[in-house]
């Protein structure tokens, strides 16, 4: 098992300001001097998952017409694109950065979260009464409790079928994740509190 003191030992003590750029007091974790030996690379590689790439993809495609180098974001299992990237050929020529985690505090992380779930929610009548008031450029509600469907019955059974069929799969995959998230918290609450 992987404990906090082998992490220690083998990481931090072989790479000690990898240590300082963990902590909340150090105000950057990067020195500008540092960066500048990175100039002579002419691809970059980025490798990411989810939100953690997101935010140097929309930074990347703002300023794309400045950036002179290539930058390659790899944040999921494509085959093609990691072929595109041919180290065997020339190591040296590309620069790899691995983006993980978008906050270092689970906590402030899952407090935005919810946040944004909150305002995704709250968008949901907003957008149903928009399509209304503007009915000139929206079509009107197919099905509704009051009128009796405009939509056909050959159209109507497969589209509720899916619906149903959505939702469970919805219900399904959210108590996958739901349930390993909670293994996760258990797990790390049990390795923090033996050591």
């Amino acid at each position: 098992m992987v404990t906090k003191n082998f992490i220690e030992n083998k990481v931090f003590d072989k790479n000690p300001s990898l240590y300082g750029s963990l902590s909340d007091k150090k105000k950057n974790n990067f020195n500008f001097n540092e960066i500048k030996k990175f100039q002579k690379f002419k691809t970059v590689v980025i490798i990411g998952m989810g939100g953690s790439i997101l935010g140097s993809k929309a930074l990347y495609s703002f300023l794309r017409h400045k950036i002179k180098k290539n930058f390659i974001f790899i944040d999921n299992l494509d085959f093609n694109l990691l072929k595109s990237v041919n180290i065997k050929k020339d190591a040296s020529k590309f620069l790899f950065i691995i983006i993980s985690k978008s906050f270092s505090d689970p906590v402030k992380g899952d407090k935005i979260s919810s946040i944004f779930a909150l305002i995704g929610f709250i968008n949901i009548p907003i957008i149903k009464f928009s399509v209304d008031i503007w009915s000139t450029l929206h079509q009107t509600a197919t099905i509704s409790k009051i009128d009796t469907p405009s939509i056909h019955i050959d159209m109507i059974i497969p589209l509720l079928i899916m619906f149903i069929s959505f939702v469970f799969l919805f219900l399904y995959i959210f108590s996958i994740r739901f349930f390993s998230e909670l293994n996760l918290r258990r797990y790390v609450t049990y390795t923090l509190s033996i050591k």
